[in-house]
């Protein structure tokens, strides 16, 4: 597994000086650490790892799918510099042991969780080695810290992701996103705030509609004076999607980021069969698990002064990649993949946001008691932005999101 990754890699990398790191040390280090491995996944960890050295969100390795799935109960999320629990399942071992939102993680299994670190931690602990329980040092929201163990569940079922397919990007992400976060995944939604039209709130969680949706969608938002697009959680989707909808809020033709790679590509930019974009006030909402598609858009409307970017910095994920199948086996085959970055996109400024992330305008955390209240500060702050008075209690309970 670790040579084929190594292969696709050298092979296929947007940056033929990979970053300026020594390749063959990092792989001739995983290769060593081999023999130390417990399990299986512990070797899947050892093979992300290597990938880790060359700092790409995009870039890294799809482990052969699990029957079992594991469900921990609770979320979390980086707000600020900060990690905090934003939802704990009814009836979960989280809840029994009094784990709250609002309460701050300290450490995971004894390590920290940092901008820099938590995606890959996720991945760790949901993609590449699931642990039937997990040990988190937390903060109250009132001050005392403390260590539990929380037990996970354990679910049986199948899923097969063909990485060769059409939709292989959109499905792995989707993959992901569902074993990343165990909260079904928030369904498209609009709501109404104000009078008379005053302002439309459209919660998209993802970039994953068709051409018919994303006009049916956006088509409602011409009758408003102000729209609120809240893009908090989204983790990105297609670039079809992504061209369509800005589209929509710039006009057509509108270039949003180039491609840099070892081939020309043209570049992404808004597409698609509207005559006049929307002319609405807009307000875009963000936080630190916006990634990809979310965060090029919010740049984009930031760049060409479009609307206002309320929230908080988001992921810095922003690369595009090419995921590819590999097997090992005969009688018994074992399948799986690798994401690499084949282009890096570089903005209408100049700059690339990978790493950097996209900062908002007006920055609003919300605290350790919003959290535990239920309250929503930054919507209701874009709300306010935009001449609606929506009051932080409401907003929060206006998307709820729900366990499968």
């Amino acid at each position: 597994m670790l040579r084929a990754v190594r292969k696709r890699v050298e092979k296929n990398y947007w940056d033929m000086s990979y970053g300026g790191i020594d390749l063959h040390a990092a792989f001739a280090k995983a290769e060593a650490a081999m023999d130390q491995a417990q399990s299986a996944g512990h070797t899947f960890g050892i093979i992300a790892q290597a990938l880790a050295a060359l700092n790409d969100s995009h870039t890294f390795f799809i482990p052969p799918p699990r029957v079992a799935r594991v469900q921990y109960g609770w979320r979390m999320e980086m707000i600020g510099e900060r990690c905090f629990i934003t939802g704990v399942k009814p009836g979960s071992d989280a809840e029994s042991k009094g784990v709250r939102p609002g309460d701050e993680v300290l450490a995971i299994e004894g390590y920290r969780p940092t901008r820099d670190n938590f995606w890959r931690m996720k991945l760790m602990y949901y993609a590449l080695q699931p642990r039937e329980t997990l040990r988190l040092a937390l903060r109250k929201p009132e001050g005392l810290e403390g260590v539990v163990e929380l037990a996970s569940e354990i679910r049986t079922g199948k899923k097969v992701i063909d990485l060769a397919g059409e939709h292989a990007v959109e499905e792995y992400y989707e993959m992901l996103r569902e074993e990343m976060n165990e909260a079904a995944l928030d369904p498209h939604a609009v709501v109404e705030a104000g009078k008379d039209h005053e302002l439309l709130i459209y919660r998209m969680p993802a970039f994953d509609l068709s051409a018919e949706e994303v006009d049916a969608h956006f088509g409602k938002l011409r009758r408003y004076k102000a729209v609120i697009l809240d893009l908090r959680g989204n983790s990105g989707g297609g670039v079809s999607v992504l061209e369509r909808t800005a589209a929509y809020l710039l006009g057509k033709g509108v270039v949003l980021a180039e491609r840099q790679g070892r081939k020309k590509e043209k570049p992404i930019q808004s597409a698609g069969p509207v005559d006049t974009p929307i002319h609405a006030r807009l307000a875009i909402l963000v936080d630190s698990a916006t990634a990809s598609a979310g965060e090029i858009l919010a740049r984009a409307i930031q760049i060409e002064k479009r609307g206002i970017i309320v929230g908080d910095r988001t992921s810095g994920s922003v690369r595009q990649s090419r995921q590819f199948s590999e097997q090992i086996g005969f009688d018994r085959v074992i399948y799986f993949g690798v994401s690499v970055t084949n282009a890096d996109l570089v903005m209408k400024d100049g700059l690339s946001i990978e790493g950097r992330g996209v900062s908002p305008d007006v920055l609003v955390l919300p605290t350790a008691a919003d959290l535990a209240a239920g309250r929503d500060p930054a919507l209701a702050k874009a709300a306010g932005i935009l001449g609606v008075a929506l009051d932080p209690e409401k907003a929060g309970g206006l998307f709820p999101r729900k366990w499968r």
